[in-house]
């Protein structure tokens, strides 16, 4: 899957001061198909430099980046600060969800990871060629933030799985047991 990104000519026409919309599109491609072929969507926003997870639900979440310009030292405006989810079992007017937003724009070099107990670290940006955190319109950010999927919801918890402890080790295409956090008439 490859969503956003910047348009042709982009970078040339931002160094001339001229920041034009980044890309809508999301293509995915079943590469193991026989014949694989691309299947177009559109996101809700426009984005370029935007990182992009493998949710453990299946789900993506795409997060950061620019609206306006390209990737490149100073070349990227109008920060998108929400996240989108994209869940391709849903049906095709439903796939995106735009999620609540975060008060710091992440631009270039910025960073989005999965973390064990399913949340997203979001951190950096760092638009421009040395670290400047004065004086610009988007400062070098070296901060981090937990961004919670909407399966970190309160109302999940009694059946999200949690891993409570290491004992064992499994190998790739192994077995090993799991515990339902709670009786089936919960579910």
């Amino acid at each position: 899957m490859v969503c956003g990104g910047a348009p042709r000519n982009s970078f040339v026409l931002a160094s001339r001061g001229e920041f034009i919309d980044a890309l809508r599109t999301c293509g995915r491609l079943k590469v193991s198909d026989q014949k694989p072929y691309w299947v177009m969507e559109e996101m809700p926003v426009p984005r370029v430099m935007a990182d992009m997870l493998l949710l453990p639900t299946g789900d993506v979440v795409i997060i950061n980046g620019a609206a306006l310009g390209t990737a490149g030292w100073e070349y990227g405006r109008d920060p998108v600060t929400k996240p989108v989810i994209y869940r391709p079992s849903e049906n095709p007017n439903r796939r995106f969800s735009v999620m609540a937003g975060s008060q710091r724009p992440r631009l270039y070099h910025s960073a989005a990871v999965l973390v064990p107990d399913g949340r997203v670290l979001v951190g950096g940006s760092n638009p421009h060629v040395y670290y400047n955190s004065t004086d610009v319109e988007y400062p070098t950010d070296l901060s981090l933030e937990a961004f919670s999927p909407p399966y970190m919801s309160v109302k999940y918890e009694p059946v999200r799985p949690r891993i409570v402890s290491v004992k064992e080790v499994f190998g790739y295409g192994s077995s090993f047991p799991l515990r339902s956090p709670c009786p089936s008439s919960c579910l």
